[in-house]
This record gives C-alpha cells, structure tokens and sequence, in this order.
C-alpha cells in the first residue's frame, strides 16, 4: 500500500534516504558498511544487492530478456532498453537548469553540468590530471600505458605496421558510440549495452585480416 500512497516511514541513519519497506532499507544500508554477500559464482565478484548479481550473470550467460519492440536488440537490463528507446523516439528529458541543453540519458546531463560548475571528479592516479568524465579519463591513462611501453617494442610494432598494405575494398556501416555510460574501473562491460549510432566507412583489409563490420 505505501507504494500507492509514496510514503516512505522507513529512513537511513547514514544518509537519511527513506524507503517504502523496510527490506529496501536494509539493502541500502549495505552500501554504507560495504558489505557484499552476494558473490557470483562464476567468476568470485561480489554486490551488496542479489538483483545486482542477477544481472551481473548475465555477463556470463548472455542472457539478454529486454528486447526493443523498434529494432530488435536486446538488452540485459530494462534500464538500458530505456535509454535506447529514446534514440528512436527522439525524447530527451535530462534537461541543464543553466543552459537548457537537453539529453537522452541522465549520465550525459551529469556529465555537462560540470562544464558550469567546473568540476572534475575523475582524477589521474598517476600525474593527478583531473576530467569531467570517465571516459576522458580512460583515453588520458591509456597515454601513460602507451608511453611505459619500451621503446624498442614501439620500433617493432611500427615496422610491422609499415609492412602491411591496405587496400580499400567496400564501403560498410560500422556502430560508433552514442551514448556512453561512466563504468567503475575494473569493472566488466560489454559493449554490446552502449547505445550506438553509424557512421559510413571504407571497409578495409590488412594482410589476412580485414577490419570491417563490428
């Protein structure tokens, strides 16, 4: 009943976040202790919440129950079909209080407010560089990774780069990112969840191996 009526008498000690039932508060308060119960199987990862690793599963299964009625692909969670639909709608309800720019997705709108605020959560662990987003932050610490890489494996992959001979062939449609959603580091993502949109490009082969369709 307290579903219908909204109320929510049961509150968070921590953070005073209120629920509806009191199951829920116990669930939440596990994100406070860091307490993980629920450990897949499968790989030893763990979650403070079942339905967290009832979805982590499907990572391994590939299980995929959330299809779009639009366009057919299919989606492990129904928040993810949310956010594809509205790709085919054109709905973009994540609206800037500043600017009025509109987005599709929540994560994008959190990400642009921070061009106001300037603020730069995602720091650089290494030269302390910060970002705005997590994705910017990947590409800043691939640069680190590339530069440890001794310069003699450098010199070998660039001879083997300049022995091969591309030869454009066709013009195929490949998936780019259209949205993209901020992922813990270390965490498994597949990229088949990241919403996509396409870009015309030339097909092309190197040597025995041909770089085309995704």
């Amino acid at each position: 009943m307290l579903t219908h009526t909204g109320e929510r008498p049961f509150s968070c000690s921590v953070c005073s976040k209120s629920f509806n039932a009191q199951a829920n508060l116990l669930r939440h308060k596990l994100t406070h202790t860091g307490e993980k119960p629920h450990k897949c199987q499968l790989c030893g990862k763990a979650f403070s919440q079942s339905s967290t690793l009832q979805q982590h599963r499907r990572i391994h299964t590939g299980e995929r129950p959330y299809p779009c009625q639009v366009c057919g692909k299919a989606f492990r969670q129904s928040t993810h079909l949310k956010d594809h639909i509205r790709l085919h709608t054109g709905e973009k309800p994540f609206k800037c209080d500043v600017c009025g720019k509109a987005f599709t997705i929540a994560v994008r709108l959190a990400e642009h407010k921070r061009i106001h605020t300037g603020e730069r959560p995602h720091a650089c662990p290494e030269c302390g560089r910060a970002y705005r987003s997590f994705s910017n932050l990947w590409k800043h610490r691939k640069l680190h990774r590339e530069q440890a890489v001794p310069l003699q494996d450098q010199e070998a992959h660039a001879t083997d780069l300049s022995n091969t001979v591309a030869i454009v062939e066709t013009v195929e449609t490949i998936p780019i990112i259209e949205t993209v959603e901020i992922f813990p580091e270390g965490s498994a993502i597949n990229v088949q969840d990241i919403q996509f949109e396409t870009l015309q490009v030339e097909n092309i082969h190197l040597g025995n191996i041909q770089i085309g369709t995704l």
